[in-house]
């Protein structure tokens, strides 16, 4: 992944999907496993998320360009594909602006 490439958090795509976001994320990591040559276009970061009596944790997100998303387009179900193809095109459309 390169600076200034058109990005997805998959928090945001959770949303999109209507998916849990641990959901998304063992969909990302099936992804790696299966294709390790994805990992240039998967980045793993942790945000902190409020626990229990006022303490924090910390848990991973992914930012996923185009090219990974792709990938994990196709573990979705078909019923979900006509969504993926549509950020897909809008992902690419605003990465060749």
């Amino acid at each position: 992944m390169e600076q200034g490439d058109r990005t997805i958090d998959s928090r945001d795509l959770a949303a999109c999907f209507r998916l849990r976001h641990h959901n998304v994320l063992a969909k990302v990591d099936r992804v790696l496993q299966q294709c390790p040559a994805a990992a240039s276009h998967i980045i793993f970061q942790k945000y902190p998320v409020k626990a229990g009596i006022g303490g924090t944790r910390y848990t991973r997100h992914a930012v996923i360009d185009a090219k990974g998303f792709m990938l994990i387009a196709m573990t979705l179900p078909s019923t979900q594909r006509e969504l993926a193809l549509n950020l897909l095109l809008r992902l690419l459309e605003d990465e060749n602006t």
